[in-house]
């Protein structure tokens, strides 16, 4: 959990328990209450790398859209399902007629119920019955038919394609989602550590800055000694505003990072202006992948990237529409079956009345001409292919991603050895030239060029561990594993 506490060990525990705790049921208001403009004291949010991609996780509006996504193709399906289930009409029907003739005019009431049910199987047979009757006339009339295609829309296959469609359009939103889940949790832990990296420089950099006026300090003393001219003051003095300059640009971007994260985390920036972030987790105390070779992360990455599992299904889904479209070329001819039963209003009390029908027969349309159906056929084709061809790009396309971000992974690591080493041999280069500024054997340039060269191989260490951290990451995400690492920790 998250937790809130003030920067002033001098107030006391009634004021420190004012202080709200932020879980990651966060808001905005509540941030706004809790740190209003006027606040004496600045506030620190304790944040975990876990709680900080909770946050993105929970108030990301790409992943709010991606679930609304998700549940319309639910909806959808359960709506193609439905046509299978046996489905009831009832149609009442209250009418009064007049007719006028010869001056006369006569009224009668007509009151009929009428009773339809129909059943779609999925084998493509479609059952259907009704039952009409006639309340003040006492005539019904019962009638049950089952009509079975024998060409056009005959099998499953073709009777349940639109149920197989909706279920793919289901698992690519599903697909989609988890996607966006993937890039959230990458974007908001790159922000996360970010900051971390940016407070770093910050370090460093004013690190820098002390060495900077620390060597003034010598030269003053030199210089009052006689040893060093005066313009080497100049030049110490010159050093010195150089390190400030540099340390305040570092400071912006701390502040850059910040504002970063907190967007990512979905916080208001100008109800938390004052807000201070320390973060619980290092990027430099996480592992990173530990694929042997590159071929194993293309064959990582060609099994788990959702955007090869989306085209995939694409592609069976541009296969079921070239059957589809082969089924509209045929002719329909269907096979019908009924039997009904009549009762007429002067026999309805008497079962001998009434009257039984049966029949059997067979319904075709010929349409004279195809066009249509044969274009809709071959342009199923063409789609067909252009998806062969779009997921054969595709994997090509993330193979050579995989196998960068490997090799990218790999090659960093190697130079965190050789990034500490030049730290190491700068930090004796510049000690070394101190001694000889003392002993009046060396010049401010040289002694600048030193301070510098410290200063770049710090930054550039801190740098490197960066870059294997956002390496293994980068790998991470190429190869489609980033969200199942994550919910397995």
């Amino acid at each position: 959990m998250m937790r809130i506490r003030c920067a002033r060990p001098d107030l006391d525990a009634a004021s420190i328990g004012r202080h709200l705790k932020i879980t990651t049921e966060i808001d905005t208001l509540r941030i706004a209450r809790l740190y209003p403009p006027q606040a004496a004291s600045a506030q620190i949010l304790s944040l975990s790398m876990e709680e900080a991609v909770a946050l993105a996780m929970q108030r990301g509006l790409e992943i709010e859209v991606s679930s609304l996504d998700l549940q319309s193709s639910e909806n959808q399906l359960a709506v193609v399902k439905h046509q299978f289930s046996p489905l009831l009409t009832l149609a009442p029907k209250i009418q009064r007629n007049m007719t006028s003739a010869a001056g006369a005019t006569n009224a009668t009431n007509e009151v009929n119920t009428d009773l339809t049910g129909t059943w779609k199987l999925r084998n493509g047979m479609a059952l259907n019955a009704t039952a009409s009757k006639s309340m003040l006339l006492g005539s019904s009339t019962q009638l049950v038919g089952v009509s079975i295609p024998l060409a056009r829309d005959a099998g499953s296959a073709i009777a349940t394609i639109d149920e197989k469609d909706a279920a793919s359009a289901l698992k690519s939103s599903n697909l989609s989602s988890m996607q966006v889940r993937q890039d959230t949790i990458f974007n908001s832990m790159q922000a996360y550590f970010g900051l971390e990296l940016a407070r770093m420089k910050v370090r460093v950099d004013a690190s820098a800055l002390d060495r900077a006026r620390e060597i003034a300090r010598i030269n003053v003393l030199l210089e009052q000694a006689g040893r060093i001219p005066h313009m080497m003051l100049l030049q110490s003095d010159l050093a010195v505003t150089q390190a400030q300059v540099t340390l305040a640009q570092s400071e912006e971007e701390v502040n850059v990072a910040k504002r970063t994260l907190l967007k990512s985390i979905g916080i208001s920036q100008a109800s938390t202006s004052d807000l201070q972030i320390e973060l619980k987790d290092s990027f430099l105390n996480l592992t990173g992948p530990t694929l042997a070779s590159a071929s194993e992360a293309v064959q990582e990455a060609i099994a788990h990237r959702f955007e090869l599992q989306t085209q995939r299904e694409g592609l069976v889904v541009a296969q079921r529409a070239i059957l589809r479209a082969e089924n509209d070329l045929q002719f329909r001819v269907d096979l019908k079956l009924e039997l009904g039963r009549q009762v007429a209003a002067s026999s309805a009390a008497t079962e001998s009345g009434s009257t039984q029908t049966r029949a059997i027969g067979i319904a075709m349309e010929l349409p004279f001409d195809r066009t249509p159906q044969k274009l809709a056929l071959s342009n199923s084709k063409l789609n067909l292919r252009k998806a062969e061809i779009q997921l054969a790009a595709s994997e090509r396309d993330i193979s050579t991603e995989a196998g960068e971000a490997f090799n990218r992974h790999a090659f960093v690591k190697r130079q965190v050895d050789l990034a500490e080493r030049s730290v190491e041999l700068a930090r004796v280069q510049l000690d070394a030239e101190v001694l000889k500024v003392r002993a009046g054997r060396s010049s401010a340039a040289d002694l600048s060029v030193a301070q510098d060269n410290l200063r770049q191989t710090e930054l550039a260490l801190v740098q490197i561990k960066f870059e294997v951290f956002n390496a293994g990451l980068a790998l991470r995400r190429a190869t489609g594993n980033l969200l199942s690492t994550w919910a397995a920790r």
